[in-house]
């Protein structure tokens, strides 16, 4: 490939070095990115294991909201 008259053999070097830095450093920051926020999903045991014990009430299940039941407004005068 034949460069650019306005380019000097060191003006392509340095532009080839910089693009070839700035791909670098954009990988790594990919690769850090999903190191950082992206995991292994959980097993088919842990997700069912976590549903179960939300649904049976367990220690992490929260209580603040309890819908009323209909028959209650029902059963008012």
């Amino acid at each position: 490939m034949k460069t650019p008259s306005f380019l000097t053999d060191s003006a392509s070097h340095k532009l080839r070095r910089e693009i070839a830095l700035a791909l670098a450093v954009k990988i790594a920051l990919v690769v850090a990115i999903k190191l950082i926020f992206f995991s292994d999903p959980p097993s088919k045991t842990e997700v069912a294991t976590r549903v179960a014990e939300r649904l049976v009430g367990g220690a992490q299940a929260t209580t603040e909201f309890q819908p009323q039941r209909a028959t209650q407004e029902l059963e008012k005068p």
